[in-house]
């Protein structure tokens, strides 16, 4: 899967929330992630209940994440337009890969500085969210 070629490019290795899934719940899987890996990429997909569910707890923790809207969901829902994200399609063009991954692997190298601002830092003064849509 390409997105975890871009993770492995960026220096990470990729952890699927599924992996395992035979030995614990998905939910318990979900859990023990957001408490274990660094950096969590979400790919919201017609608004997938356990992927909002995992990208609420990472936010809530104040942990890194990457928001992914494939072609299925064509706008932001409202409680997470504020976060940065990036739209790709639902079934990228082998040929649309690497810029793909470039994006993916620039944006991890992001949240891994210490002068990261995550999403609960962004809203710690009045000021209003700049615009965070980003097309890949």
């Amino acid at each position: 899967m390409f997105l975890q070629d871009a993770i492995r490019e960026a220096g990470y290795e990729p952890v699927p929330v599924w992996e395992d899934a035979a030995n614990a719940t998905i939910t318990k899987r979900i859990v023990e992630n957001i408490r274990s890996v660094d950096l969590s990429i979400c790919v919201v997909s017609s608004f997938n209940p356990n992927v909002m569910i995992e990208l609420g707890m990472r936010l809530f923790a104040g942990l890194p994440v990457l928001v992914l809207l494939d072609g299925n969901t064509s706008v932001a829902p409202f409680d997470i337009k504020d976060l940065e994200y990036y739209k790709i399609p639902t079934r990228p063009l082998y040929a649309q890969y690497p810029e793909i991954k470039k994006k993916i692997a620039e944006f991890l190298e992001k949240m891994s500085r210490d002068d990261y601002k995550n999403f609960k830092d962004n809203f710690s003064s009045d000021s209003a969210a700049p615009d965070r849509e980003k097309d890949m």
